[in-house]
């Protein structure tokens, strides 16, 4: 300052560098002069260092993948150094099927963690399980993460689970042959295993013995080979109507029916249903209807033959 100019204001700049934490700060600046009658003059001039540093959390950025009836892990910590210790809160969610724990080493679920200033930025693992279920659908959801304290009152996020079902849809069917007799009808039962993902479409091939046929719907024209199954009516049983046709013989007899499903998570069920039919067949003598003429002393013929093919040699 001179003695012509001392009186007009004069600028200083004052610049604050980003850090890694999430905290205000302050400090003073020492301000003296010399000369001119001023040797004597000093003061502070005070800065409060407003920071802009949001502090969140860091969570996985894909879908955590989980078998059911497995565990699997995934880590969290902290962006950036607290101004004290953070409690993150993590909720269970709303699939009570999937669950977290924060702490194995505790007896039931924890679902809090704990950072401080000297741990900020050192991952802790939460740990995932999935139970088992009824029904072959692979499942998701979500996890939703919050913190309190230390400048992260504002952090939230969500972690996303993916949850693949093991359960191979299965076919219930028949354990043991049907019986039928031969120019009867009966019928067998068809269920699935578990709840599907979405409509399944059983067929049923008609056997290589055509004596016997199978029909999903009497009510319709000629003989129809499937069943659909939804994901409300999958654990309703549907009959299957088998018909045995008259032959020419007395043999009992056997048929093999294949079974298979698409959708629905069905695309690998196959399985056979055996037909076991009792012939109604009694095989008779033909013999003459009239008595045989002979003269004495002479000879004659008749003829002897069988009703129907027999199951060995008569």
């Amino acid at each position: 300052f001179t003695t012509s100019d001392w009186n007009t204001a004069q600028s200083v700049t004052i610049s604050a560098t980003e850090d890694s934490d999430i905290t205000d700060e302050s400090t003073s600046i020492s301000v003296s002069a010399a000369g001119g009658g001023y040797d004597d003059a000093t003061g502070t001039v005070s800065v409060n260092v407003t920071d802009d540093d949001a502090g969140s959390l860091i969570l996985p950025s894909n879908a955590v993948a989980l078998t059911e009836g497995d565990t699997t892990t995934f880590d969290m910590q902290l962006s950036m150094l607290p101004t004290a210790n953070v409690t993150v809160t993590l909720a269970q969610p709303s699939n009570t099927d999937v669950k977290l724990d924060t702490d194995t080493n505790e007896s039931g679920e924890q679902n809090t963690l704990t950072f401080t200033a000297s741990n900020w930025n050192v991952a802790q693992t939460v740990t995932l399980s999935a139970a088992e279920d009824s029904d072959t659908d692979n499942e998701s959801t979500s996890i939703s993460v919050s913190a309190v304290g230390g400048g992260y009152g504002d952090a939230t996020g969500s972690v996303s689970v993916d949850v693949t079902d093991d359960d191979a849809g299965s076919l219930t069917l028949p354990s043991n042959a049907v019986p039928v007799g031969e120019g009867s009808t009966t019928t067998f039962e068809v269920q699935l295993s578990g709840q599907p993902t979405a409509d399944v479409t059983v067929t049923l091939v008609q056997p290589s013995n055509t004596d016997v046929t199978v029909d999903t719907d009497t009510t319709d024209t000629g003989d129809q080979n499937t069943l659909t199954f939804t994901t409300t009516d999958w654990s309703t049983a549907q009959s299957v109507t088998v018909r045995a046709a008259e032959d020419g013989d007395t043999t009992d007899d056997s048929a093999t029916i294949s079974v298979s499903a698409a959708g629905g998570g069905y695309g690998d069920a196959t399985g056979t249903v055996s037909i076991d039919v009792t012939d109604d067949d009694v095989g008779t003598l033909t013999l003459p209807s009239s008595a045989i003429a002979i003269t004495e002393g002479n000879t004659s013929t008749f003829d002897v033959q069988l009703s129907a093919l027999p199951t060995g040699t008569v």
